[in-house]
């Protein structure tokens, strides 16, 4: 991957607001892991391992193929609204990620690296989903 598409893609992403999931291919079809802390099984709506598209259909049971694995690195901010993304990139190399997964002074680091499967299930490949860890 070249560093141009990493760089470009973190100028379009600067500032954008958590609920924004558009990837670096302009696909916004996740699909979600739940864990036990997450909304939909602290609300009682599902159960820790499920794996949820994005209108919250359980894909647990269907056939998983992944087709390509990236990473992305992601600076979080406090915003009015909550916790929002203040940068994200693709590119390892960048001095705010080298800088930013770094533990310091007991604290946790500033930068969360997310590995993103780009996936089918059930050999729908019309519609892939990216399931980010």
């Amino acid at each position: 991957m070249s560093k141009e598409l990493a760089t470009s893609n973190e100028r379009i992403m600067e500032g954008v607001g958590a609920v924004d999931h558009t990837d670096k291919f302009g696909t916004s079809n996740y699909a979600k892991l739940l864990n036990k802390s997450s909304k939909e099984v602290e609300e009682g709506e599902g159960k820790a391992g499920q794996i949820l598209d994005m209108e919250g259909v359980v894909l647990n049971g269907k056939k998983f193929l992944p087709i390509f694995k990236y990473n992305s690195f992601i600076e979080f901010q406090e915003t009015d609204d909550g916790l929002g993304v203040k940068r994200r990139t693709i590119d390892a190399n960048e001095e705010w990620v080298k800088e930013g997964l770094i533990w310091k002074d007991g604290k946790k680091p500033a930068v969360t690296k997310v590995i993103n499967f780009i996936s089918v299930f059930s050999n729908d490949f019309d519609n892939p989903v990216v399931l980010p860890f």
